[in-house]
């Protein structure tokens, strides 16, 4: 493992809290060189702290679809995605994204109204 690790260009790592070994020592065995790339909703196990690192904190899902849209791989991804899922598992998740996008949304909008109300500025 140690020589895989030492050929290592790149390292991806995705939606992880680095607790579970041998995988929580992972990023320990990276060479100096290899920029460690981290999709996840938290920093963990020192991933940022090296010049040439990259950590997206978010959901691992858009992070990685962020990253194929930027480097030109988004049918591709969504293509897979859905061979691996299967059609009907994929449109289901679509609907209930957007279904929760909607949701955030509604309550984005009633938080800008409350702020916007002066009401807020007084107490009662």
């Amino acid at each position: 493992m140690k020589v895989l690790l030492s050929a290592l260009s790149l390292m991806l790592i995705l939606g992880t809290i680095l607790t579970v070994h041998p995988f929580a020592s992972l990023p320990e065995t990276v060479r100096e060189e290899a920029p460690m790339v981290l999709f996840n909703l938290e920093r963990v196990g020192g991933i940022g702290s090296r010049a040439d690192d990259v950590v997206e904190l978010g959901d691992c899902d858009e992070g990685i679809r962020k990253l194929a849209d930027t480097l030109g791989w988004q049918d591709e991804l969504e293509e897979e995605w859905r061979r691996v899922v299967g059609e009907e598992e994929a449109e289901r998740q679509l609907k209930d994204a957007k279904q929760r996008a909607a949701v955030l949304e509604d309550e984005v909008d009633k938080l800008a109204e409350e702020v916007d109300s002066p009401s807020h500025l007084f107490w009662e």
